[in-house]
């Protein structure tokens, strides 16, 4: 995961300030932020407390 971290973050320093920089900050976050939740949700019916 580091190394797509660093990947990403090369990548979006080539992306113009701006605009054009809010939209693909928006796009990568909210990806990156969606495989959080899935990962969370097929491991949370094994936990032993209360969720």
């Amino acid at each position: 995961m580091e190394e797509e971290a660093r990947r990403t973050m090369a990548e979006l320093r080539e992306v113009p300030a701006g605009k054009q920089f809010d939209i693909e900050f928006a796009r990568r976050i909210i990806s990156h932020h969606n495989s959080g939740i899935t990962e969370f949700l097929e491991v949370q019916p094994r936990a032993d407390h209360p969720g």
